[in-house]
């Protein structure tokens, strides 16, 4: 299985780190894709994202650090309410 990190450095809006997360799996048909919090678009894409992931029939997994890590609470919360959405809670879903 490939690997490809998306470049969200390059990617200015959300909308730019979806379109390649998705064209780069729809050429490859399958991946790992690793995106990083930090980036203010990704974390700002990672709802979308998530939904048309999801809509494509991929499989999305979350890692679990072994050590605890400092986070951001406005991404945190945006984490949890993408997170229960995934698992058919949309209570909270925009």
């Amino acid at each position: 299985m490939r690997s490809f990190r998306q470049t969200s450095t390059r990617a200015t809006k959300p909308e730019q780190v979806i379109d390649s997360v998705m064209t780069q799996l729809g050429k490859r048909g399958k991946g790992i894709v690793l995106l990083h919090d930090f980036h203010r678009n990704t974390a700002e894409a990672l709802p979308e994202l998530l939904r048309q992931l999801k809509l494509a029939g991929y499989k999305v997994v979350h890692l679990v650090p072994k050590e605890q890590l400092t986070t951001v609470p406005k991404y945190d919360e945006m984490f949890r309410i993408v997170f229960n959405a995934i698992r058919g809670n949309f209570g909270d879903w925009p």
